[in-house]
């Protein structure tokens, strides 16, 4: 019951895309794409019907450019393989996390604090969400390495972290506020050595 509202919505928005774009082109594509993201499937693959239907219905007389339609078919297909591409990047790539990440490589914060090496309790306030941004790059990079990840995947998961704060293992109730503290402000209270804290502040 719960689907039908979302088929008459999706019919509709096709109906007005074959409407508004009875021969679609790499253009229309995006941007109905782009305005109707949760549809952006199933317009690829109603355009990519419109297009096929509208060769098969062209005048077996009428002369038509081959090289304008192979390269206005060309412009089509690459908007259709963009917006698929699109919508699997959106379909399978939730909001990234350090668990995903950290399960990705098949890692933990211990071996991670080893392979580092770098207390265990500044990773903890890390991945947490008890360290606030940004992050010093001593500490960035390598952890980059160890779990394989670009910067925008560490951004996003530090993002979420922060948005949702664990205590321990457990997240944080409502009950339980804190702020999140610097980089720096972690290190230096972390109980290692004035030595071991200047590297990782990058003062060495």
């Amino acid at each position: 019951m719960t689907e039908q509202p979302n088929s008459a919505e999706r019919d509709n928005v096709l109906f007005a895309f074959q409407r508004a774009c009875p021969r679609p082109t790499a253009s229309d594509v995006t941007t109905w794409c782009s305005r109707y993201e949760e549809f952006a499937e199933d317009i690829i693959e109603h355009a990519a019907i419109m297009r096929d239907l509208d060769a098969q219905q062209c005048d077996d007389n009428e002369e038509i450019d081959p090289v304008l339609f192979a390269r206005g078919r060309s412009n089509v297909q690459h908007a259709l393989h963009k917006a698929r591409s699109r919508v699997t990047v959106q379909q399978t790539s939730p909001d990234t996390t350090f668990d995903q990440l950290m399960a990705a490589a098949s890692t933990s914060i211990p071996q991670l604090s080893t392979q580092i090496g770098i207390k265990r309790t500044v990773l903890s306030a890390m991945i947490s969400g008890r360290m606030r941004a940004p992050v010093g790059e001593r500490l960035l990079q390598p952890f980059l390495n160890a779990v394989n990840a670009t910067r925008a995947q560490f951004d996003m998961a530090l993002e979420y972290a922060l948005a949702n704060p664990r205590l321990g293992m457990a997240k944080a109730g409502a009950g339980a506020t804190f702020t999140p503290r610097s980089y720096e402000e972690i290190i230096q209270t972390s109980g290692m050595s004035a030595e071991e804290c200047a590297y990782w502040l990058g003062e060495v």
